[in-house]
């Protein structure tokens, strides 16, 4: 895992008190020691303080330490200095201040990877705060897959630049979603057997934003920001930029899963310490520069087998996530498998196994031909014919009786753009016809169980040419 240290002005120093900083670390069985004196000037408010807190630390040169700096960032009244070391048992981060009640100094363990995944089907907007007079920025987004340190493109993908709108302004933004989103679109993939499975390449992809700060249209500074973008999104309460908050991508951790039936589940490899299915570990080999081995899945349908209830344990040292597995059998009715892409952008499941059935509807258009056989009137022609026959399968099901926090699950299905029925092993596009449902709680509906309409979307005849 990494670590932070989160700088935190509580209040804006006063004039003239010094800052120092120093960072104490254990690397290689030596420690590392820097401290750092006032190199930059206080701003007028804590905000601004922060930024030229941010702006000094990114040019200041760290020499010996610095390949263990992942980022570093801001935010608001926080600047945020991200490590990635292995031994933390005699990590300090000491803050010394004449001034300490301004400052607040926190350290966590983190997952530095999520704060860099762009969720693409919500607003997301880089921020530029440069600590320098400028009156435009020019923004190079260069969008890609594969390896992150080698196959970026030598052009960029989409240029973009802005005006300042007043004089002094310290920052700019730039709304960025709209352009990752198209690039990590995907159909169904075959989840397989056992073992880690790496995430479709078009699941995700690259973006490096490389930034240019002008004034008078002359380059005054730069700097570069890494994204990957993945095809999901976060709710209106989240605000802009919402952010990962776990490492296994679904919203439930108590799961439901029939014997015989593919259920893939998705997690970030950064950071993953080891995986277990019942016990049992599950060896991986993922490359986190890889865009599509950055994010994994294993197929929880291939260790069923004859268990009825099972735990799969990821565990990201400091940080541990267990979903429970509860295993169901096949009744009377054929289950049909609706698959469709999460709030997190990737493959979830959700079994309809009750009472199902298959309607047939029909569209057609009619003319008056001639009813004549060589010149003869005939009875057996059609004196009117039909042509241009479309026929559309809709597929009603029933889910089980479902625990009430798989409304979160129905309602992601309900906000996904690509849904999925699977029956014998065969995936087909559909439709979810139905634009509403009402959502059941235990405390008045006792058992929850909701019935579903989907028209696969194409026709019955083939008319594809």
């Amino acid at each position: 895992m990494a670590k932070r240290i989160e700088i935190i002005f509580i209040v804006n120093p006063p004039t003239g008190k010094n800052i120092n900083i120093e960072i104490d670390y254990l690397t290689n069985n030596q420690f590392i020691g820097i401290t750092t004196g006032v190199s930059f000037t206080l701003g007028a408010t804590r905000e601004e303080t922060a930024t030229r807190l941010f702006n000094y630390l990114t040019t200041y040169s760290y020499e010996s330490w610095l390949s263990d700096i992942i980022l570093i960032s801001k935010e608001a009244n926080k600047v945020y200095i991200d490590f990635d070391i292995e031994d933390f048992a005699n990590l300090t981060f000491p803050i010394l201040s004449t001034d300490t009640t301004a400052i607040q100094l926190t350290e966590n363990v983190f997952n530095s990877v999520r704060d860099n995944i762009v969720l693409s089907r919500s607003p997301f907007n880089f921020v530029y705060e440069p600590d320098f007079l400028f009156d435009s920025v020019a923004v190079e987004l260069k969008v890609y897959r594969g390896t992150k340190t080698t196959d970026a493109p030598l052009q960029s993908t989409f240029n973009l630049s802005k005006q300042v709108i007043q004089a002094g302004q310290n920052s700019i933004s730039f709304e960025i979603s709209k352009y990752l989103n198209d690039y990590c679109k995907s159909n169904i993939i075959s989840f397989g057997g056992t073992g880690v499975n790496t995430s479709s390449s078009f699941d995700s992809v690259w973006c490096d934003a490389e930034v240019t700060a002008f004034y008078l249209n002359e380059p005054v500074g730069a700097t570069t920001r890494q994204y990957l973008a993945i095809d999901g999104y976060g709710w209106h309460a989240q605000l802009y930029n919402p952010k990962l908050t776990k490492n296994v991508l679904t919203s439930i951790t108590n799961h439901i899963v029939y014997r015989g039936s593919d259920y893939p589940l998705y997690f970030i490899s950064s950071e993953l310490v080891s995986i277990t299915v019942n016990g049992v570990n599950v060896s991986f080999t993922l490359d986190t520069d890889i865009n599509n081995q950055l994010i994994g899945f294993i197929n929880i349908g291939a260790y069923v087998g004859n268990l009825n209830a099972f735990n799969v344990v990821f565990n990201y040292g400091d940080i541990v996530e267990t979903h429970t597995f509860k295993v169901k059998d096949e009744c009377r009715w054929d289950v049909y498998n609706c698959f469709f892409k999460n709030k997190y952008g990737f493959w979830q499941s959700i079994p309809f196994n009750l009472r199902n059935k298959q309607t047939i509807s029909v569209e057609s258009e009619d003319y008056m031909p001639i009813i004549s056989s060589f010149g003869q009137y005939s009875l057996q022609s059609h004196n009117k014919k039909t042509f241009n026959i479309e026929l559309k399968e809709v597929i009603s099901c029933n889910t089980d009786f479902i625990p009430e926090h798989y409304n979160d699950v129905i309602e992601e299905m309900f906000a996904s753009e690509s849904v999925y029925l699977e029956l014998n092993s065969q995936y087909l596009p559909v439709n979810l016809e139905k634009k509403s449902f009402e959502k059941k709680q235990r405390k008045f509906d006792k058992l929850i169980q909701y019935t579903m309409d989907f028209s696969y979307s194409f026709n019955k005849i083939n008319q594809v040419i």
